[in-house]
């Protein structure tokens, strides 16, 4: 969770709440993408006129067939989606709510709109609403979970993360909630195992990557977070890796090391108050 600092704030797995140490981080800045509101799509207003050979009898062809409201209005939507501008994109699923009230297409769309912006609450009704007339639909399924997950429900979440693994096996976004779940309930071998699935997918995914690092910190594998969360720290544009990475040297008491990670992203200041809590969690530790 990346906050506008520099006052302390909970620090976070990737896509859930926060746990017990206090970190200071700052707000990275977010390119807003301009979008249109007016989106309309004319590809099939407009054709050639080609001039029918006097040679050659013209041969009749089936007309394409043309896209409904409802899909072109859609795609607009996942477009807005996938930019930028997530207000925007709020908006078009709000404005698409109120035209298609029962569609589960729209409705799961503005769940995700929702979850985007960080306001889990406002997502959850959209979601259960479709899990109402499809109780195995898979996309309210993961929406419902994320959003349990973020509201520090782990066990309601895992429940239905099971089921919506069991639905879209392919989503890795559901991996690493249903793993976050499991760590929220101190059950980290299987939420490593959980992220570790969700990698063998996408190798690359920085939120499996950095919260499999913490998972391992929590239950003591601490040399094996290192050697996990160090190349994607130096290579990756990503701080919370970093930071991550500055927790676990702080826990071993590699007090140098934590410092210089966490002072990639951080002011001087919110170093040395990281640094106070990573001794007074040591302290307790060994109390």
């Amino acid at each position: 969770m990346i906050v506008q600092g520099p006052r302390p704030v909970l620090f976070s797995f990737s896509g859930h709440p926060a746990r017990a140490v206090r970190l200071s981080v700052v707000m990275l800045p977010l390119a807003l993408g301009a979008c249109s509101n007016g989106w309309q799509d004319v590809t099939d207003l407009f054709a050639p006129m080609v001039a029918p050979s006097t040679s050659e009898p013209v041969k009749s062809q089936p007309a394409p067939p043309r896209k409904s409201t409802l899909d072109r209005d859609l795609a607009m939507a996942q477009r807005l989606s996938a930019g930028s501008d997530r207000q925007a994109a709020l908006q078009a699923w709000i404005g698409l709510r109120t035209l298609y009230p029962s569609n589960a297409a729209v409705a799961t769309g503005l769940g995700e709109a929702y979850l985007a912006l960080d306001q889990p609450r406002e997502a959850l009704p959209h979601f259960e609403a479709v899990l109402e007339g499809d109780p195995d639909h898979g996309g309210a399924l993961s929406g419902t979970g994320r959003a349990l997950v973020k509201i520090d429900q782990p066990v309601r979440a895992l429940s239905l993360l099971d089921r919506a693994v069991a639905a879209q096996p392919w989503d890795v976004r559901v991996w690493n909630a249903r793993g976050v779940a499991l760590d929220m309930q101190n059950r980290h071998p299987e939420a490593q195992t959980s992220y570790r699935t969700g990698l063998g997918m996408e190798p690359r995914n920085g939120n499996l990557l950095n919260n499999l690092g913490l998972s391992l910190a929590l239950s003591g594998r601490v040399d094996e977070a290192i050697s996990l969360l160090e190349p994607v720290a130096a290579g990756g544009a990503d701080p919370r890796a970093r930071q991550t990475l500055s927790l676990v040297y702080g826990l071993k008491g590699e007090d140098a090391k934590a410092a210089e990670a966490a002072g990639r992203d951080l002011d001087a200041a919110s170093v040395d108050q990281n640094m106070r809590v990573f001794r007074l969690l040591r302290r307790d530790e060994e109390s």
